[in-house]
This record gives structure tokens, sequence and C-alpha cells, in this order.
């Protein structure tokens, strides 16, 4: 069965080994979605098991080996996840210290041999043992020494699975020590670059990052001559004397993670917390189609993520080698099959929207990858579904014309001459550019007069200008060979989102608002104008199941001029203030009077 409102499924549901031994998980969560991640879990209703409240971003379950392999291949809110090694300690002297590290019982976890080679990290927060570079390299020849004494051989250089590592934390003087059992959760393993992602992203990256990089002595991207080898070339050490010092240099980017920079792009993993809060899951309990709509696509990744959690698959798919397979409580227990799918996942139309072609090529190349790498991870289910409504095609109706809003006395789009003309150059520049025909295939039209003549419609990639004559270019997964046999629909639109809105009903509205430049300037008008539009399309329209939005901009709530429930706050990883909302339905009430005199404040007023 089916649990409503969970990525993972119901795992109560699958058949638990008979084990007594009770093993201790600790989920490692982004600051902030603590408690996301806790209701995630809680909601599997996993038998045997008992979640903790959290805990300095950490999430600790305690049950059967089963919880362990449930976890690690199927919490999407999790950023790593690692099972305990016996007890936590105090130290607070280095000898004390190794010793302990090599009390622990790690016969009962990992051979010898792999516990010789296995990677270490170290984390030490408001201890006396704060160096983590020297607690490393004592952890290391604490293991090597321990598998010295148990005559360990070499190991056989197989390749050992992305993220496998010893993990020490120390905080206010208490160890603990863990294995990993998943990498970092993100980048998905979907989202490993190909030959059309990484010509467009980097086309697409802003050059000022790149010089910024280059100022601060380092870069996330590596060299010609280091991509051969993947290993990050040397940094030249800077003098005592130069800022670069002081600067701390992020860790390199692997080969395969080159495609998905967080800097601009959203981690998985936040879009996840997002889904978990919104319950669109719980909706396809209900009767008809379900349309999510991602007004803003980009390259995909929040479209793609809602994806994978409708169709309940893995987090990085069961052909991707975890840590845990390597540990020998593995060896003692069997596979957890994929829990089904929602029996009315076939109900459900994704539609993403967007004004570049670029950013459309990238995400439809990820979706065929997302199909093709988790195609053998889907279970469809065998129940029937009840909740389908014949004769239903709510995907594409028409409304009625969308017309812009008004701003500041003139209409938002239109606006003064000025923006007039740049809206001329901006559609003679787009009309120029070179796009094949296999690019972006002709759908939908903007208007039912244009359906009338869409057998005069000119050849793929003309007819970008803007106006109402505009057309929608789309790409639908059902036309696609490679994706025939995806349960659902994903539709990808290349306009904008005024442009779709009128062609959609009934639809539920998650997306990530587009944020400002980085350069300490606040959002520039043309965003605040969009944030704008956006509010006047949401509150227009009656039809909607409900509005979701992730923004990273703090003027977006007050000039969208509609009213928000802040579902949740943090800052992410680059320490940006972050945001989810959900509308509540009502536009923000505005102050009116009749006098100047009565909201004038008294120390302005004259005489």
């Amino acid at each position: 069965s089916y649990a409503s409102g969970s990525s993972c499924g119901e795992l109560s549901a699958m058949a638990l080994p008979r084990v007594s031994r009770t093993f201790r998980v600790a989920v490692r969560a982004q600051r902030g979605l603590e408690a996301v991640v806790h209701q995630e879990l809680v909601s599997w209703k996993m038998p045997m098991a008992r979640v903790n409240p959290p805990i300095n971003q950490y999430v600790e379950v305690e049950g059967p080996w089963a919880c362990v392999q449930g976890i690690s291949t199927r919490c999407r809110t999790a950023e790593t996840v690692s099972v305990r090694v016996g007890e936590g300690f105090v130290c607070k002297k280095e000898g004390v210290f190794v010793q302990r590290i090599q009390e622990l019982p790690w016969e009962e976890f990992l051979d010898p041999e792999l516990l010789a080679v296995i990677p270490v990290v170290v984390e030490s927060t408001d201890s006396r043992l704060w160096d983590a570079k020297k607690l490393t390299i004592l952890v290391q020849d604490a293991l090597a020494e321990w598998a010295r004494d148990r005559n360990a051989g070499p190991w056989d250089d197989r390749p050992l699975p992305r993220g496998v590592a010893v993990e020490v934390r120390l905080n206010n003087n208490q160890c603990v020590v863990g294995l990993r059992c998943t990498g970092q959760s993100w980048p998905r393993a979907y989202m490993y670059p190909s030959e059309l992602q990484a010509s467009a992203f980097v086309a697409k990256m802003p050059a000022r990052a790149k010089v910024e990089e280059k100022k601060l002595g380092h870069s996330n991207w590596l060299e010609p001559e280091a991509q051969a080898t993947g290993q990050p070339s040397a940094v030249v050490e800077a003098p005592w004397w130069s800022l670069k010092k002081h600067v701390p240099a992020p860790p390199p980017v692997p080969v395969a993670d080159e495609i998905f920079d967080s800097r601009w792009e959203l981690p998985p993993t936040y879009m996840a917390a997002a889904l978990t809060l919104s319950g669109v899951v719980r909706l396809l309990d209900q009767p008809g189609t379900l349309l999510i709509w991602d007004p803003f696509c980009s390259y995909g990744s929040p479209l793609l993520e809602t994806l994978a959690t409708l169709l309940n698959v893995p987090v990085q798919g069961n052909a991707v080698p975890h840590p845990f397979h390597l540990m020998k409580p593995n060896d003692d227990n069997e596979e957890i099959s994929s829990p089904p799918a929602h029996p009315g996942i076939s109900r459900v139309v994704l539609l993403g929207s967007d004004k570049e072609a670029e950013k459309l090529m990238v995400a439809r190349q990820r979706l065929r990858d997302f199909w093709a790498h988790h195609k053998q991870d889907f279970t469809p289910s065998e129940e029937v579904d009840t909740k389908a409504v014949k004769a239903e095609r709510p995907e594409f109706e028409y409304v009625a014309p969308y017309s812009p809003p008004r701003a500041g006395g003139s209409q938002a789009g239109v606006g003064s001459r000025a923006t007039q003309a740049r809206g001329r150059k901006r559609g003679r520049s787009e009309s120029r550019r070179p796009v094949a025909a296999e690019d972006i295939p002709t759908g939908v039209t903007a208007t039912p007069e244009e359906s009338a003549g869409a057998a005069r419609a000119t050849a793929p990639g003309q007819g970008s200008g803007t106006g109402p004559g505009r057309k929608v270019f789309a790409y639908t997964s059902k036309d696609d060979p490679a994706m025939e046999d995806l349960p659902c629909e994903v539709v990808l639109c290349r306009a904008p989102f005024e442009y779709v809105a009128p062609h959609v009903r009934g639809a539920v509205v998650l997306t990530r608002m587009p944020r400002a430049v980085e350069t300490g300037k606040g959002p520039s008008r043309s965003l605040l104008e969009l944030f704008e539009r956006f509010g006047h399309m949401i509150g227009a329209r009656s039809d909607l199941r409900g509005v979701f939005v992730y923004s990273e901009t703090q003027e977006f709530a007050q000039r969208s001029r509609l009213e928000w429930d802040c579902l949740l706050r943090f800052n992410d990883h680059r320490n940006r203030r972050a945001r989810f909302f959900k509308w509540t339905g009502r536009h923000k009430a505005l102050l009116r009077t009749e006098t100047p005199a009565a909201y004038t404040p008294p120390l302005t007023r004259g005489g």
C-alpha cells in the first residue's frame, strides 16, 4: 500500500527480517530543515523503529537494519545518512581520543582491509580538540594500526561507493563515531552531465563568478589538465600578508558534479522539503487530473524532484551502489523491495514553462536521463484507480484572455516608450537566435484564433516575437519515443507564464521565483515588475488548487500584493534567507484613507 503524503511510501507493508539487534541511524539535515526531515520520517510509520526529536541538524532513528536501508535509499530531504558505531564518549585529550577510537566495535561493520583505506571526515564544534585536520590524521593512523593488529591484507583496489567514509563528530567534548550509509544526496544520479547539459550550462554561467574565483585564488571548476585524472590542480599557497590566506577555499567539485553548481540551481533536498510541507501527493486521493505547473521551470530540477516524489522511486536509484552495501549487517539481511507508486499516477500532468529555449533543452535532456535511470526502479501499483474521471482533459483548456496588470498608472509589461523599445529589441534578438527544428517542437498556440490557423504555422523556431500573437512552443513526453513507458505526462513550454496561464485550469502552482543577481544592490526593477505580474496573474484566478512559492528575495511577498503564509524559513547553503510560501487565497490589504492628514506622521504635518 501507499502512504499518502509520504515520499517513501509505507514501509510497514514490507517484510522485515526478524533481527533482534537495533541500530541507530543519524540523518543529517540542512540547518533549518530538521523539523521537515523529522516529519518525513514519522510519516513513514516504520515498524520496530523510534524516531527521536532533532538535535543539532541530526535526527536519530533506532530500528532494525531494514530501517537503515529504507532511510538511506528513500529519504529525499536528508543530506547524509550514517549508522552509529558503538557508544559516544567524552574526550579532552588526544591519547584518550585515539584509544577510544580503537576500542569501538569495527569488526561488526567492516572488514579490516576496507577500514584501513576508508576516508575519514571529522567535525569539531566547541570542543577542546578543535583541529579537524590533525584529528583526521590521528583517526586514520588509529584505524590503520587497528587493521594491522588483525593481520589485514591489502585492499583489492575495488572502487568504493560514492560517499563512503568514517564520520567523527565532536560537540562540547562529546564524540560520536559513525559510518556513512550514503553520500551527499545531491546532485541526484540523473543530473550527471551530458554533452548538451555541459555546453548549455557553461554558456549560461555568469562571467562575474569566474572573475571572483580568480581573485580568491581558487576555483570550483576543474582545470582542463585535471579533468582527465579527476583530481583538482594544486593551489599555490598565498603569502602571510595576503587576504587570500583568510578566505576558506571550498572543496573541489568532482567531474561528475560539474553540471550542478549549487550557486545557481536549487538543491533537490530543498524542493523535497517543500513537497513534504505542501502535501501535493495527498491530492492524488482526490478525483480528477492533478496538474502541477512550474511557471519558472529553468533547468527542470524542481520539476524532476516533483516527478521522482510522485513516482516513489529511490533517491539515487537501485543501480547506484551505496556505502551500506559494504557493511556486514547488510549481508545478513535481504534487500527491501521498492514500494509501489500511487494507483493514480497516470492522472498526473507536470507542466513546466520558461522563456529561454536553452534552459528547456537542458530540462528535456534531464527528463530523458531521469527516466532512463529510474525506469527499472519504478514499481506500478496493483490497485485499481477508483478516482479516475473519464472524458476529462483539463491540462490545456482555454479559460479567458489574459490582460496584464497595471502598475504605477501604466500597464505592466507595456509601460513607457522606453520599456516598449526594450521589449521590441528583445523580441528582435530572440527571433534572430538560431533554433533547430528538433530542439523546440511546435505545440499548442496562444489563442483559439491561432489554433484555427495552425495549419498555416511557420517552421519550428519562428514566430517567437513578442505580443499577443506569440506562439507557445511545447514538448510533451507522450510524443517522445524515449519516454513512452512514463506513466504520467510531462510538458515543457517555451513561453512566459502570461501566455501559458489562459490554457491552464485547476492547476497546483509549485515554483521557485527567480532571484536577484548577488551584486549587493538588491533586486532590479525588472525583477520587481515580474513579482507584480506574477501576483496579479495568481490573484485573478479562482480555479487554482494551491499556490506554493520558494523565494530567496525578501521583496517578493510585498511586491506580489498577495497574502502569504510562510511554511518554512531557513538559511540555505549559500547563507541566503530562503522562504517557502503558501498563498492564502486573499489579496494584501492596502491602506485607504480619505484625506492625507489621516495617515501623515505628526512631525511632518505643516502648521
